[in-house]
């Protein structure tokens, strides 16, 4: 990418452009993120941008000039013809390469009166455009992909997320780095993460801690049970949802083998040895003796 860079610029623009070789060292250390692209596109709905310069204030073209400055593409201030123009003066500069990528430039030249519509689209997740409908003034998915005549990318100028794992993922979902809906399904399926595990860390983390259960008393040593008593037996076979029938003999009394927290390991004839649920809120259970 470095050597693609020295030829197509080739030197100093009469525009206030930085050199070659000091470019080059700027576009390395600038290189972004898709996680921080995406949030600076978030942060300039609403606002109507100018050229670095100040130059054309509200235009589409400018929208698309700050979004170079802010990857290190360029300073922003380069001469790139109107919007219809743009696509050929990006490639023939160096800054993109033609077809679709990740991070799009998107031209129709048959917009804008003549002068051409360009804007700036982020593959199957949201597109950003100024000028376009809504005057002088950036908007989001306002613009779909499909309007283009001509798509260019800047990925040349993206640089890998830093690998993070599913709980870290899943602790920005809930301080709202990801955004909601399907914006956040979409940027995370973009990102490499599956939505399914994430969604399903954040609800374990949202779900309020179990109440502490009341402390065993460790003289106990058997339960008795009366009643019919279904429960889920957790046996080493698996678990299994069992029914212990001790009503017809007038209830029973089963030896308690172990025990851990609310859940007592007992033997019984039919099933063998297992672990039911023995806390305070099961009526069929009458005593620990």
């Amino acid at each position: 990418m470095v050597m693609a860079i020295s030829n197509s610029f080739g030197g100093i623009y009469s525009s206030g452009y930085l050199s070659c070789d000091r470019e080059i060292k700027r576009s390395i250390s600038m290189a972004r993120t898709k996680q921080e692209i995406r949030q600076w596109l978030d942060s300039q709905v609403g606002k109507s941008l100018a050229k670095p310069n100040g130059e054309y204030k509200g235009e589409c073209v400018s929208f698309i000039q700050q979004l170079l400055a802010f990857l290190g593409a360029s300073s922003g201030n380069v001469a790139m013809g109107h919007a219809k123009d743009f696509g050929n003066s990006l490639v023939n500069k160096g800054i993109a390469n033609r077809g679709s990528g990740w991070l799009n430039v998107a031209v129709n030249p048959n917009m804008g009166g003549g002068y051409g519509h360009v804007w700036a689209d982020v593959q199957n997740e949201a597109n950003y455009e100024q000028n376009g409908s809504k005057a002088r003034t950036v908007t989001k998915n306002t613009r779909p992909i499909a309007h283009a005549t001509q798509i260019i990318n800047l990925d040349k100028w993206v640089a890998p997320d830093a690998s993070k794992s599913h709980d870290q993922i899943a602790i920005e979902v809930i301080a709202g780095k990801w955004g909601n809906g399907v914006d956040r399904t979409n940027k995370l399926k973009a990102a490499g993460y599956d939505p399914a595990v994430i969604q399903a860390l954040v609800n374990a983390k949202l779900r309020p801690a179990p109440l502490p259960s009341a402390p065993a008393v460790p003289a106990q040593k058997s339960v008795r049970i009366v009643g019919d008593y279904r429960t889920l037996y957790k046996t080493p076979g698996g678990a299994k949802i069992a029914t212990l029938a001790p009503n017809q003999f007038g209830g029973l009394t089963y030896k308690i083998l172990e025990r851990s927290g609310n859940w007592v390991k007992i033997p019984s004839q039919q099933f063998g040895q297992g672990w039911i649920w023995a806390g305070p809120d099961v009526a069929h259970l009458t005593k620990f003796i």
